[in-house]
């Protein structure tokens, strides 16, 4: 019974400590990723009309999700740069960039590796 205890009590802590409410830094260390690719490959307009270059990459940032879920979002902010959906997706007369979702397509090995990393560090400093 007394194995029984501590193993009951580890289960416990590993519990609390993989709680959504304890794993924000580590949902946000992968969105920074992410924000970072997407900051370094994002077109900067060139054309001599756009008087803000480099607006799309600024539009973007992270925060993080509702309190009781494990997440983070990628947010784009319209009133930093309101033609970002544009560049994203397009229009009937301008072709999309994708770039977000080039983005999420370059880094997802890197992302789903920082959470792995996030996560066993963690839990090895819970069971130890």
């Amino acid at each position: 019974m007394q194995g029984l205890d501590a193993l009951l009590a580890k289960f416990a802590a590993i519990q609390e400590a993989i709680a959504p409410e304890n794993t924000k830094d580590i949902d946000m260390d992968a969105a920074q990723i992410l924000l970072d690719e997407f900051r370094a490959t994002a077109p900067v307009g060139k054309t001599p009309h756009d008087k803000h270059p480099g607006r799309f990459r600024d539009a973007a940032f992270i925060a993080q999700g509702t309190p009781d879920d494990p997440n983070a979002l990628f947010l784009m902010d319209f009133d930093v740069c309101e033609y970002a959906a544009v560049v994203e997706f397009g229009d009937s007369t301008h072709a999309p960039h994708a770039t977000i979702r080039q983005a999420c397509a370059a880094v997802s090995d890197d992302v789903s590796q920082s959470i792995e990393d996030d996560y066993t560090d963690l839990l090895s400093k819970v069971t130890s």
